[in-house]
């Protein structure tokens, strides 16, 4: 192939020059957009990191006033009995099946451990001993579940929680 440079023209030269300049311009400008976009992602990803942390330290700490308050008492007010309900809902969908699965053993057990003992209370009033203590025999039981599971399910909610395990 030869080259003609007697039919070599500036314009054509100018032409080609602004061909390259600008698809090396467009280049340069959507290669600084990707760029913009990955750290706004970023940047929406910390923030929903974030949203999580606060949402699972809520539930850390509603954990806590519940382990805290079945300690002392061996049993939940109805109030107590509430937030531990709402605690199980609001971790449905922030952590993980296990963890939601001994939740849900939980709350059940101090439901039927309060159950157990009304109903063990009502029948001593009645006169059915033999009744009665088999009543407060599954209550207790019951209570056997939860003080094993509370201390289980307030270090995996904080093993869930702790931000050096995330990445």
């Amino acid at each position: 192939m030869n080259i003609y440079w007697s039919d070599f023209s500036w314009e054509a030269f100018a032409t080609l020059i602004t061909g390259v300049l600008a698809v090396g311009a467009a280049s340069w400008v959507g290669w600084n957009q990707l760029q913009l976009q990955k750290r706004q992602t970023r940047l929406i990803e910390n923030d929903l990191k974030i949203q999580l942390l606060e949402r699972r330290t809520t539930c850390v700490n509603d954990m806590r006033e519940i382990n805290y308050a079945w300690m002392r008492n061996a049993k939940l007010s109805a109030e107590e009995m509430q937030t531990f309900h709402k605690l199980l809902e609001q971790t449905q969908l922030l952590f993980p099946p296990n963890v939601i699965q001994k939740l849900d053993g939980a709350v059940s057990a101090t439901f039927w451990s309060a159950q157990h003992k009304q109903r063990a209370f009502d029948l001593h009033r009645s006169g059915n001993q033999a009744k009665a203590d088999e009543r407060l025999d599954q209550s207790w039981a019951e209570e056997d579940k939860v003080m094993k599971l509370l201390p289980e399910l307030l270090h995996d909610l904080v093993d869930h929680t702790r931000v050096d395990a995330w990445e």
